[in-house]
């Protein structure tokens, strides 16, 4: 389902975000089961995580870049000690609430510097986000090309069958202004807003 590619796009993020220290990461059981390819006999079905690897593997720099997020957060209990949790009795957690960003933000950068790649998460179920993107070196505009590239779709259980594929990359070309790159982040949708510097 979608909800199952807003995740895996999640986890991708944490990955690249935390490069520094995952130095290798995979997904476990690509094909059939609960996997990106499903095989059957008569041809393959492209599930909704699938979009989410081809985007990624596409759309990626080779370096990681400082990212500021400016956005509304959700609250959710994060345990001290997630060993100590375990021993608690249901119902009892321990821990803190912790404040996450709806949207879960990341940027790469290729290895020349000419191309960059915002990598957004659109946690939020119900809303869209209208936000600006600035390039701090570029200050105050951006000039050059670029594209947004999303998944997305009305429902969050929309998923691809062999009769039909609902969720897909598209892509949207964007206006780059002397006050940086508007773009809407839609609901439960997976972004990646690559930029081509001129």
């Amino acid at each position: 389902t979608l909800e199952n590619a807003v995740v895996t796009a999640s986890i991708l993020n944490s990955f690249i975000r935390n490069s520094g220290v995952v130095c290798m990461a995979n997904y476990s059981t690509f094909v059939n089961i609960n996997g990106a390819i499903s095989t059957k006999k008569d041809g393959i079905v492209k599930r909704a995580q699938y979009p989410v690897f081809e985007l990624y593997g596409n759309k990626t720099g080779k370096y990681l870049a400082e990212t500021e997020t400016d956005s509304e957060c959700f609250r959710i209990l994060m345990p001290h000690d997630y060993r100590a949790l375990q021993r608690q009795r249901p119902g009892r957690a321990s821990g803190a609430l912790s404040e996450i960003p709806y949207l879960d933000c990341v940027t790469t950068v290729a290895e020349d510097g000419g191309r960059i790649c915002l990598h957004v998460v659109n946690k939020n179920r119900d809303q869209a986000y209208e936000t600006m993107i600035r390039l701090m070196e570029t200050a105050p505009g951006i000039r050059g090309k670029a594209v947004h590239y999303e998944i997305y779709h009305k429902d969050l259980h929309a998923c691809n069958t062999a009769d039909a594929i609902e969720v897909k990359i598209e892509a949207i070309p964007l206006e780059a202004a002397e006050e940086g790159i508007r773009v809407v982040f839609r609901e439960h949708s997976v972004n990646i807003v690559e930029i081509v510097l001129e």
